[in-house]
């Protein structure tokens, strides 16, 4: 007889595009808010915008979550504290 092995080998490959970050684009205030321009938002995705004003682990939402109308878009802070603040945009799960 004749003996012999098979071997078959299957590679998959992710071919989709990587989820691009979150970018701030500009950020100013415009009358009494702050507000910055982000591009990368998926507009299937839920996004909150977070507030800290020492950066020690005390992030809070500012306002409810969203869902973006497009990749790019204002998102407001419609009463900033006086002094300075710090911001980040996050996907929520």
């Amino acid at each position: 007889g004749l003996a012999g092995s098979q071997y078959n080998a299957i590679t998959v490959y992710d071919t989709s595009a990587p989820a691009l970050p979150l970018e701030v684009v500009s950020s100013g205030f415009n009358g009494g808010s702050f507000e910055l321009q982000v591009s990368g938002f998926d507009t299937g995705k839920q996004y909150r915008l977070l507030r800290s004003t020492t950066l020690n682990n005390d992030f809070a939402p500012v306002g409810s979550a969203f869902t973006p109308t497009a990749s790019s878009q204002t998102v407001s802070d419609p009463s900033p504290p006086a002094g300075k603040a710090f911001y980040v945009v996050e996907e929520v799960n």
